[in-house]
Parts: C-alpha cells; sequence; structure tokens
C-alpha cells in the first residue's frame, strides 16, 4: 500500500503566454506524491489544459480525492480516463517507485518558445547566443502581414542549421493554413504545428499531402488514445507529445515505441513535471528538438540549450516538493 499525499501549486508567469485560445496569467497545477511502507518515495504533476480537452484543476482535486489518503499499487485502475492528467501524475510517481530507474545517457536539444511581439527578437537573439538553434513562435492571432515579417525577420536570425517552429494552435481554416504553408515553403521552418481545428481531420491530411513543410498534430493527440487513432490513419507528418497530458505513462510508452516521428513538449509543467514527461522523451527514438525552452516565462527557471537524460534524472524532487508547496 502506498500513503497518497497531493497539494496545489501556483506559479504566475513572468509575461502573460498568449495563445490561440487566449491569454494565460498562471500555470496552477497539483503535485503528487506516493510513500511506500519502506520509505520509497515517487512524485508526479498534474497539470492539465482543460483547452486541450483536459480535465480542470479543480476536477482533478476530486478525483485525488476519491482516491483516498492510502492506495493501492492497482491505483491506476480507479482513475477514469477522462482524467488524463491525474493518469499521468500518478502513473508516473508509480514508476518511480516500481518501476525501472531513470534512462541514463541522452542528450537532446532544446527548443526556445518565443514570446508574442517585438520581445520574440531580443529573447531569440539572447537564446541563440546560450546556444540554441531551435525556436517556436505562436502564430495566427494578430494581423497576418505583421506575422508573416516577423517569422521572415526571425529566420534571418537564425544560423545555419537553425530552425523556426510556428504554432497555430489550431484557430486557422483550411484556406489561412494553406497561405501559410506556401510562405513558409522556402524558409528555415521545422514545421507548422496544429495548422486547423483538431475535428477537422478531412484538411489536416489534404494540408499534410499538398504542402513541403511538414505538419506536426498537436490538440489533434493530445491523449494516448489520439495518438493511436491517428496512427492508424497513417498521419504522414509529426506528433506534437504533452506526456504531462496524455495519460498512463506506460501506454503512451508502449504506442511511441522506436519511432522517430515524435516532439516531445512541456504542458508548462514544474521540475517535478518535466522530470516525468522527459522520460518518455529519453526512452523514445527521437532526437528533435525538446519543446521545454520555457524560462523566458518564469522568473525562477532558466533554460538551457541541451538537456541530459542524467542531470533531469538526477533533480531533486523532494526540494523542488517543498520548494513549490511551502512545506
Amino acid at each position: 500500500m502506498y500513503t497518497l499525499t497531493w497539494k496545489r501549486y501556483r506559479r504566475p508567469f513572468r509575461q502573460p503566454l498568449v495563445t490561440g485560445h487566449g491569454t494565460w496569467d498562471a500555470r496552477e497545477g497539483i503535485l503528487v506524491r506516493l510513500e511506500d511502507c519502506d520509505g520509497r518515495i515517487g512524485y508526479g504533476e498534474v497539470a492539465p489544459i482543460p483547452w486541450f480537452g483536459t480535465e480542470t484543476i479543480e476536477s482533478a482535486a476530486i478525483q485525488l480525492s476519491l482516491l483516498g489518503s492510502t492506495v493501492n499499487p492497482e491505483v491506476m485502475g480507479l482513475i477514469p480516463g477522462s482524467y488524463p492528467c491525474c493518469r499521468a501524475a500518478v502513473g508516473a510517481a508509480l514508476t518511480d517507485l516500481v518501476g525501472p530507474g531513470y534512462p541514463r545517457g541522452k542528450r537532446l536539444p532544446v527548443a526556445a518558445l518565443l514570446p508574442a511581439g517585438q520581445t520574440a527578437f531580443s529573447v531569440l537573439e539572447e537564446r541563440l547566443n546560450l546556444g540554441f538553434l531551435t525556436a517556436k513562435l505562436k502564430i495566427g492571432m494578430g494581423d497576418p502581414d505583421q506575422e508573416k515579417d516577423r517569422v521572415e525577420r526571425l529566420c534571418r536570425l537564425l544560423p545555419e542549421g537553425g530552425g523556426l517552429r510556428l504554432d497555430a494552435n489550431g484557430i486557422l481554416d483550411a484556406a489561412r493554413a494553406a497561405v501559410w504553408l506556401e510562405f513558409v515553403a522556402d524558409l528555415p521552418v521545422e514545421f507548422i504545428e496544429q495548422p486547423v481545428p483538431p475535428e477537422d481531420v478531412e484538411a489536416l491530411l489534404g494540408l499534410a499531402a499538398d504542402f513541403p513543410t511538414p505538419i506536426a498534430l498537436d490538440e489533434s493527440v493530445v491523449r494516448v488514445d489520439d495518438l493511436k487513432r491517428w496512427r492508424d490513419r497513417g498521419w504522414p507528418g509529426l506528433y506534437v507529445i504533452k506526456p504531462a497530458l496524455a495519460g498512463d505513462p506506460d501506454e503512451l510508452q508502449m504506442e511511441i515505441g522506436q519511432d522517430e516521428v515524435f516532439v516531445f513538449s512541456t504542458a508548462m509543467e514544474t521540475a517535478i513535471g518535466h522530470r516525468g514527461s522527459l522520460r518518455a522523451a529519453f526512452q523514445s527514438a527521437s532526437k528533435r528538438a525538446l519543446g521545454f525552452g520555457v524560462g523566458a516565462f518564469f522568473a525562477d527557471q532558466v533554460d538551457e540549450p541541451f538537456l541530459s537524460s542524467d542531470r533531469v534524472g538526477g533533480i531533486d524532487l523532494e526540494f523542488q516538493w517543498k520548494r513549490l508547496t511551502g512545506s
């Protein structure tokens, strides 16, 4: 049996994160702690994003309360699939307790998330000076001509081998998405992420077939079951996976296998959540830059151009628990 403890947290963003779903001022979540009778401890993090189709922070708290303070090793069977973030958090904690050790000896590049507006240029220059080669920018929220001008200028700042990722968060229609894909065809744009809404399946398939720049699904593949459906369709592009939203980590790892078409991304979690999410990235065969370069949005976080599994696996989770919960 395990003792279950959980606590809510709130981390304000240094500056609001503007997305196609609106403006985000702070990250709220729940840290989860499991302890066995021998004193071994595992940690996880519930980091929902409701507009991605996950549970809310309030419903997650109710679900965790229903589990009680003492749970057995089969606790995952008590968490419904409609609570993927709770499943991801408890699954990560269980893996620390009963699973294999954290993967070692792998090093992956990191992509820096750029803020909206003119600040993007100074942040990109700063990140490039630190050794980053890949950056990500949100599009589709402002004047399209101004956005395209910004993308061209950012691309000119990139060094040889550098790349820019564009994320529309599914707010474009097929016609505007096609204009963007045609525009970036000769630019160093690695991919356009979720150009149209997840439900517009035919548009996604058509756009992927008509343009050379890859499309990466994000909101379309939030949960493991979503990923299975798109893989069964033979999706020709990439998949952006946020392990914190996907559900059971073991099921996610089985579906990913050793394919290289995955881009692993943060859900703006804390270091505790990052450790669980990055486990999936380091276990995979993907060598694409990790979407974890979000330090520009947090006063207590510093980005690095590369992350190693040895360093991430060595995060002091007890220290992070105390720091983030004040206990």
